[in-house]
């Protein structure tokens, strides 16, 4: 009997120990995304704040460029628009730059879910 109290004691305190380390990677897996969307958004208005209405698409480029920013350009009947993404942020948040192909026309965050 005495075996069996034990055994079932060292059982249940390993059972809390596996509970508590699944708990804390858990906690720490969600900590980290919430600190990469969060430093994702952060880098998006920075992004945005680089192309204020009337900068030059040419010079604003070569900016995002050297800033670590992933961008792409789209042009259909509407115009001319380019969207920014950061590094961090898992795509979620980004820039839109809407220009006439010379000047930044206007500029956004916007939230992609």
């Amino acid at each position: 009997m005495k075996n069996e109290k034990g055994l079932t004691g060292r059982m249940g305190v390993l059972f809390l120990k596996s509970i508590a380390a699944i708990l804390i990677i858990f906690s720490l897996s969600a900590g980290y995304s919430w600190w990469d969307l969060h430093q994702g958004k952060k880098m998006v208005e920075k992004a945005c704040a680089l192309a204020p209405k009337g900068t030059p698409i040419d010079e604003l480029l070569p900016i995002l460029k050297t800033e670590g920013y992933r961008f792409s350009e789209h042009t259909g009947q509407d115009g001319a628009s380019i969207l920014v993404h950061a590094k961090e942020g898992f795509g979620r948040y980004s820039c839109s730059i809407e220009h006439d192909g010379r000047k930044v026309l206007k500029s956004g965050v916007i939230f992609l879910d």
